[in-house]
C-alpha cells in the first residue's frame, strides 16, 4: 500500500502547486491527489504547473469537484467533453485513477439512475482503457450495487474508491464493504467520522480502521490511500500520518520517524556565529531539528531576508525548524512590557511561514497575574469562574461516559413514534440522566464548597470570605474565640451533610456508569 494526500488536506497560505508538492515531499507523503474543477481543465497553464511541480511524487489520482456542469448526471456534451479532458490530464501527468463523484444532483440511486450512469460510463470507458486510466465510481452505492454497475459497465476501466467515514454515515458496516467489493477497490479514502464524514482526526471517531485495514489485507488490496482530512497545518498533518503509519505498517514513507530535535539555545550563543556552532553541534549528536530562541532567534527576525537565510542554511545541513520559542509574557502587569512582548509575537507570527513552521510557542504568565490583568482578584465573580474551570472538565468526564451507556435503540424507537430532535433529548434522554447530573451536583458542591486556597490567595476581603475561611474572623494576635470557632465548624460541615445524605442513592450509580467505557 501506499500513503498519498488530497490537495485540499495541506493548509498553505499559497495554492500553487509546487508549494503543495514540495509540503507532500517534507511530510514525506508518496503522492499527492489533485482536485480539479471545471475551470481548471480549461486552464493549460495549470496543467503544465502540475507537471512541473510533481517531480518525483506521483499522482495517484484526479478527483473531478462535483459541478452541475461537469458531473454525469448530464448527458450533454459539455460534462462528457470536460471528463475526456479530464481523462487526458490524467494521462498527461501519470495518475492511475480518475475519481467520479456521484452524489446530489447525479447520485445514483434507482434504475433509472443505474441506467444513466451505464451510458455515460460506457460512452467514457475505450478512452480510459486506451490510456490505462480506471474510472472509480465514488457515490452512495453499496458494494453489491456497485459490482452490478460495475457488470453493466463490463469494462476493465471500472473500479471503486471507498471512503471510510462515508460507508458509515451511510449506515453500512466498513469492513464488510471492504471485503464485498474486493478487487473492485482501487482507492481507499481516509477519513473519519463522529457525526458527519471528515468532522474529526482519524482515529477520534466512529470508524474501526484496524477492523477496515485487516479487511484491506485479505482481498489483498495494494493500491493508494488517500489522507483527506479538513484543511490542516503540517505539524498537524504529521499526527494524521503518524496514525496512518501505526495502522498500516506496511506503508513505508519516506521520512525519518520520530525526528529528534532540540532548542538553540541549550547550546552555546555567546560564540561568535551561533548558527554555524548550532549547525555543527546538531550534526555531532545526531539531531534533526531544532526549536528556535533566543539569540538565534532574534538573528532570524532581523529581516525578512535573515529569516530565509537562517532557514536555508539550517536545511542545506538537513537540520529543520520544528518552531520558534517565543516565550514571553503577554499578560505582564506592566503595560509597556506587556505591549512590547505582544507585538514581538506579533512578529514571531509573521516571520514563522518564512522560516518553515507554523509552531510559535509562548507563555501566559501565572494565574494570578492573569486574574490581576482582568480585574477579577478580590472579586466573588472572579472566584466563581476559577470553580467553573476546575470543575466542569471532570463532570463532563462524567457525564460522557454516563451518556455513553445509554443505549442507542430508546434513540431509534422514539424516532420512529415520531420525536424530534429536542423532546427526544427531554422526553427520552434527560430523565435517564439524573444520577450522573445528581452525582456532578453533589461532588461539585461539595468541592467548592470544601475549597480553601482560591478564596485565601484570590479573596484580600475578609468580608467576601466563604465559611470555610470565615474561622479566621475569630482568631487574634492575642486571644482565640475557640467557643465562636467550633460554632462556625459545625455550621460549615452541616451543608455538605445535607447535601451528601439527600444526594447519595444516586452518587454510586452515577459515578460506576461514568467512570469507564464501553
Amino acid at each position: 500500500m501506499k500513503l498519498a494526500a488530497a490537495d485540499r488536506s495541506l493548509l498553505l497560505r499559497t495554492s500553487e502547486p509546487a508549494a503543495l508538492f514540495e509540503q507532500a515531499r517534507q511530510l514525506g507523503l508518496q503522492g499527492l491527489e489533485i482536485t480539479l474543477t471545471i475551470a481548471d481543465l480549461h486552464d493549460p497553464q495549470r496543467l503544465s504547473a502540475l507537471r512541473a511541480a510533481k517531480g518525483s511524487l506521483h499522482i495517484p489520482s484526479i478527483r473531478i469537484l462535483h459541478e452541475p456542469a461537469i458531473g454525469l448526471e448530464n448527458a450533454d456534451s459539455v460534462a462528457l467533453d470536460a471528463v475526456r479532458q479530464a481523462l487526458t490530464w490524467a494521462a498527461e501527468l501519470g495518475a492511475a485513477t480518475l475519481i467520479l463523484p456521484m452524489f446530489v444532483p447525479g447520485e445514483v440511486v434507482s434504475d433509472e439512475d443505474v441506467d444513466r450512469a451505464t451510458a455515460h460510463l460506457s460512452l467514457l470507458t475505450a478512452q480510459a482503457e486506451a490510456e490505462g486510466i480506471t474510472l472509480c465510481y465514488e457515490g452512495k452505492l453499496s458494494a453489491a450495487a456497485t459490482h452490478r454497475l460495475a457488470a453493466r459497465v463490463h469494462s476493465s476501466a471500472f473500479g471503486s474508491a471507498l471512503d471510510l467515514a462515508h460507508v458509515l454515515w451511510r449506515g453500512m458496516d466498513t469492513p464488510t464493504e471492504i471485503l464485498a467489493l474486493g478487487g473492485l477497490l482501487k482507492l481507499v479514502r481516509l477519513r473519519d467520522i463522529r457525526v458527519n464524514p471528515g468532522d474529526c482526526a482519524l482515529g477520534k471517531g466512529c470508524v474501526d480502521f484496524a477492523a477496515c485495514a485487516a479487511a484491506l489485507r485479505h482481498i489483498g488490496f495494494d493500491g493508494w490511500l488517500v489522507l483527506d482530512t479538513p484543511s490542516l497545518l503540517p505539524e498537524v498533518f504529521g499526527r494524521e500520518i503518524s496514525f496512518v503509519r501505526r495502522i498500516f505498517p506496511e506503508i513505508k514513507v519516506d521520512l525519518a520517524w520520530p525526528r529528534i530535535g532540540a532548542f538553540s539555545y541549550v547550546f552555546n550563543e555567546r560564540v561568535e556565529d551561533p548558527l554555524g556552532f548550532l549547525i555543527q553541534e546538531c550534526q555531532r549528536n545526531g539531531l534533526q531539528s531544532v526549536q528556535l530562541g533566543l539569540r538565534t532567534l532574534d538573528i532570524a527576525l532581523q529581516s525578512p531576508e535573515s529569516a530565509i537565510s537562517v532557514r536555508e542554511r539550517l536545511e542545506a545541513s538537513g537540520i529543520t525548524i520544528a518552531g520558534i520559542a517565543g516565550y514571553r509574557n503577554l499578560v505582564s502587569l506592566n503595560q509597556e512590557k506587556r505591549r512590547k512582548n505582544i507585538d514581538f509575537m506579533r512578529q514571531c507570527l509573521e516571520y514563522a511561514p518564512l522560516l518553515g513552521t507554523s509552531i510559535v510557542a509562548t507563555e501566559t504568565g501565572t494565574l494570578t497575574q492573569m486574574m490581576q490583568l482582568t480585574r477579577l482578584i478580590n472579586t466573588q465573580h472572579g472566584l466563581v469562574l476559577l470553580y467553573s474551570a476546575t470543575q466542569i472538565p471532570f463532570n463532563v468526564f462524567l457525564m460522557y461516559g454516563y451518556v455513553e451507556s445509554i443505549p442507542r435503540e430508546l434513540d431509534e424507537a422514539a424516532i420512529v413514534d415520531g420525536c424530534g430532535p429536542i423532546r427526544l433529548f427531554f422526553s427520552v434522554i434527560f430523565p435517564l440522566l439524573t444520577p450522573v447530573l445528581v452525582t456532578a451536583a453533589v461532588l461539585s458542591f461539595v468541592g467548592t464548597w470544601s475549597e480553601f486556597l482560591f478564596p485565601l490567595y484570590y479573596l484580600n476581603n475578609s468580608s467576601y470570605w466563604p465559611m470555610t475561611l470565615a474561622v479566621y474572623n475569630f482568631f487574634g494576635q492575642f486571644e482565640s474565640d475557640w467557643n465562636l470557632v467550633m460554632a462556625d465548624i459545625l455550621l460549615t460541615i452541616l451543608p455538605v451533610i445535607v447535601i451528601y445524605v439527600l444526594g447519595q442513592r444516586f452518587i454510586v450509580s452515577g459515578m460506576t456508569a461514568g467512570s469507564v467505557k464501553g
